[in-house]
């Protein structure tokens, strides 16, 4: 699967797994009734995360100079390696990597992005 640098979708969004000693964040967007898909956003090898646990809509971005000037000042830097992302308008995830995947999986199933990573 490839690394991506943005992402944006008007479908609600969960933390739906976060495991510190990996630094893994999987955000997802479930299927249902308005949705046939499932979609997955999997970011890796994080170092910061300040994020709601839910979100109607999502933008995920690479951060601006300006921004990461804002985000050094307010947080400390950002770890070497890291790129820094801005989540809709307040939020942030500096990780080494971006990536996202659209299935037909159920509810609870694992995300293929995590089939790397036994838990």
């Amino acid at each position: 699967m490839m690394n991506i640098n943005s992402f944006e979708s008007d479908r609600d969004f969960k933390v739906w797994e976060y495991t510190v000693s990996m630094g893994l964040l999987l955000l997802r967007s479930v299927r249902g009734q308005s949705h046939a898909t499932q979609v997955d956003l999997l970011f890796r090898v994080t170092s910061f995360v300040c994020l709601s646990t839910e979100s109607a809509g999502l933008i995920v971005r690479t951060a601006t100079p300006d921004e990461i000037e804002q985000f050094v000042r307010e947080h400390g830097p950002v770890e070497e390696g890291s790129t820094l992302f801005r989540l809709n308008a307040s939020e942030w995830v500096a990780a080494r990597s971006l990536r996202a995947a659209e299935t037909e999986d159920e509810y609870f199933a694992p995300s293929p992005l995590m089939a790397d990573y036994s838990l």
